[in-house]
Order: C-alpha cells, then structure tokens, then sequence
C-alpha cells in the first residue's frame, strides 16, 4: 500500500537549519495537538493564514482559525503517539513548503486505532524572525 509505505518511511536528515527549525517545530506541534491545546496551536499561524482540514471549510485569518481549532480540539481523540514526518522540504526564501506526513496511534472509548495522513504547510518567516504556517492543508489517508 504506497500510502502506508510514505508514512513509514524515515524523516528526512536534519543536516541543515532549516530542517533542523522545522523538526523542532513539529515536535512542538505534536505535543501541542496531543495536548488539545487549541491556544498554542493557532500560535503556529501567521495572522492572514488560510487552513483546509479534510471535509471543512477554509479557516481564513487568525478569528477563523482560532474558532476553528478551539471547536476542532473538542472533537479530536486521545493521541497515544503522534509522528510528524518531513517527506520533501523546499526553502524558497522568506517561504519554506514543507511536505509531510504523519502517523497517529489515537483512542477514543473502546475504539483505537493507528491513522496516517499528509500535510503540506508554506511557512513565512516573519519580521521577527518566527516561522510561522501561511498555507496548510491537512488530512487523513
């Protein structure tokens, strides 16, 4: 199966800033969905940023996101591990688009069950030197 062979394998090397930078980022990012902490996870996007989560409507600027994201941690189960994995990255600059993949171990009352999805993510670097997510669409295999 091509899309369980993609979610399982390796992350790209971390041998160079910005990979390292990104890395950093997704583990936060992991903790903080694990978490359902909806308030340091808007914390990730730009202020103009647009969200596509599968079956959703875009979330456009931080009112829409943050909304977005404080119903979305309501509904999400318990995350026994979660693996954001870098699959392509591509530095153009001010933006980075970051092709990922992820692999989620996640229960919920008597059901559990392990899930992959995809990712692709343009950050911007800030005026403040912050990475933060422009563009991200987001779903479940």
């Amino acid at each position: 199966m091509p899309v369980t062979d993609v979610a399982m394998t390796a992350h790209l090397p971390i041998n160079n800033n910005i990979r390292f930078e990104l890395a950093a980022l997704n583990r936060l990012q992991e903790r903080t969905i694990s978490e359902h902490d909806a308030t340091l996870w808007t914390r990730f996007f730009t202020d103009d940023a647009k969200y596509i989560y599968s079956g959703s409507p875009i979330a456009s600027g931080r009112k829409e996101i943050d909304d977005f994201f404080a119903e979305h941690v309501r509904h999400i189960p318990v995350f026994e591990k979660l693996d954001i994995r870098n699959d392509r990255v591509d530095h153009l600059g001010d933006y980075i688009v970051e092709y990922a993949s992820h692999i989620a171990i996640v229960r919920s009352g008597d059901f559990s069950g392990v899930f992959t999805g995809k990712n692709v993510n343009i950050w911007r670097r800030e005026k403040d030197g912050s990475l933060k997510i422009f563009r991200e669409m987001a779903m479940y295999d």
